[in-house]
């Protein structure tokens, strides 16, 4: 465990990191001096600009696996892309598909509950936190993955 390092960048804890310098200053804090291996796994690592050139620094200097999530599309262009070429591999994540969304709701495709499942499957579309969600608040995590979405691609 005392190898683990794990960090939300959304979270209260770490939301202040938002420039290279915090982010290898917090690292510096939370690296084991042991040559043991690490793990680290960044969560919505793209709110901290120039995260690319800690993250090789990090990949040249230690024995680590290092998992890194992010919701910006360009997360893995431009500086990334070549700082670590062919040393990463990039795992999109999609939206459920229809027959997705169906197994999750436990429904049948050849049900009578198919239409009313695709009435809701195209008004609140296929992300899991909101097709598992209480009716009441899918609006509301709707909005929440939007605004997330045009906030990243803003900046």
């Amino acid at each position: 465990e005392d190898h683990i390092i794990y960090m939300n960048f959304e979270s209260f804890d770490y939301q202040t990191i938002t420039t290279e310098e915090n982010f290898r200053q917090k690292l510096n804090a939370l690296l084991p001096e042991d040559s043991n291996k690490i793990y680290l796994l960044f969560d919505e690592i793209q709110v901290v600009e120039g995260w690319q050139r800690v993250i090789n620094g990090i990949r040249v200097s230690y024995n680590s696996d290092i998992s890194i999530t992010g919701s910006n599309a360009n997360m893995l262009s431009g500086e990334l892309a070549t700082l670590l070429s062919g040393r990463y591999i990039e795992i999109p994540i999609y939206p459920l598909s229809f027959s997705e969304f169906l197994k999750v709701k436990g429904i049948e495709s050849s049900s009578r509950k198919v239409d009313n499942a695709y009435d809701e499957f195209e008004k609140y579309g296929g992300f899991p936190s909101v097709v598992i969600a209480e009716e009441s608040i899918k609006d509301t995590i709707l909005s929440g993955i939007f605004d997330t979405i045009v906030l990243n691609d803003v900046a």
